[in-house]
C-alpha cells in the first residue's frame, strides 16, 4: 500500500468510522500486518499509534472466523469402521427380533412348520429387518446426529450448513443410502475422492459427516 494514493487503499467491509479514521491518521502498515512482517512490523505497529489500532481491531475481528471453528470432515476409514460397528449392532438386534418372531410363530401356529410356510416366514423376517434398519438410522441420526458406531468414533451427521439433521432428512438419507448401494456401491466413492467426504446419500440429503465437537 505504500506509495499508492489514499483513495486506492482497501477498506474491509464493516470497519466503520474507527477504521477509516485510523486509516487516514495512521499508516496502513501499522494497522494491517501482512504475513511474514515479523517482529519489526509488530513493534512499529504498536509503537506508532496503539490507540488507533485498538479502536480498529474490534471492527476487523468480526469479519474473520478462526479455522478451528470449521469442523473437519470425517475420514473415509473412520466412517467405514463406524458403519461396520452399526451393522454389527443392527445384526444383533435383527437376530434377536427374528428369534422372538420365530418363537411366537411356532407357538400360535395350529400346524407344524413346513416348507410351505417357510417363504412367508422369511418374507416377514426380511420386512422386519428393513423396518428395524430404517428405524435404527432414522432415530439415531434424526435425534442426535450420531448412531452408536459414530458415537464411538467421534463422528456426527449434520446439515450442509452445520445445522441439526432432523427426522425427515434422516429418513431421506437412509433411502439415499440404498440408492448409493445399488450401482455396485459406486455412490460411496465420494466419501473417498471428494474433499468434503460426501457420498451420494449425503449430496441427495444435504448432509455431511464431520468430526464431533466432543473429540
Amino acid at each position: 500500500l505504500r506509495g499508492l494514493p489514499q483513495e486506492w487503499w482497501f477498506e474491509p467491509r464493516g470497519v466503520g468510522h474507527a477504521g477509516r479514521q485510523a486509516r487516514h491518521e495512521a499508516r496502513p502498515e501499522w494497522i494491517f500486518e501482512p504475513r511474514g512482517v515479523g517482529h519489526a512490523g509488530r513493534q512499529a505497529r504498536h509503537e506508532a499509534r496503539p490507540e488507533l489500532v485498538a479502536r480498529a481491531k474490534p471492527a476487523l475481528e468480526g469479519h474473520y472466523s478462526p479455522v478451528s471453528a470449521v469442523p473437519r470432515p470425517g475420514a473415509a476409514l473412520r466412517r467405514w469402521l463406524a458403519f461396520q460397528l452399526d451393522q454389527l449392532i443392527f445384526g444383533g438386534l435383527w437376530l434377536l427380533a427374528g428369534a422372538w418372531g420365530g418363537a411366537i410363530y411356532l407357538s400360535v401356529s395350529r400346524r407344524p412348520a413346513s416348507l410351505e410356510t417357510l417363504p412367508v416366514f422369511v418374507a416377514v423376517l426380511v420386512a422386519l429387518g428393513v423396518l428395524l434398519h430404517a428405524t435404527y438410522w432414522t432415530a439415531f441420526v434424526g435425534g442426535c446426529g450420531q448412531t452408536p458406531g459414530k458415537m464411538l468414533l467421534s463422528l456426527q451427521v449434520v446439515g450442509r450448513d452445520g445445522s441439526a439433521v432432523g427426522y425427515g432428512r434422516a429418513a431421506w438419507r437412509w433411502v439415499a443410502m440404498g440408492l448409493a448401494v445399488l450401482p455396485l456401491g459406486l455412490g460411496f466413492l465420494g466419501v473417498m475422492l471428494t474433499r468434503d467426504r460426501r457420498g451420494l446419500h449425503d449430496w441427495l440429503a444435504g448432509t455431511r459427516v464431520v468430526r464431533s465437537a466432543s473429540e
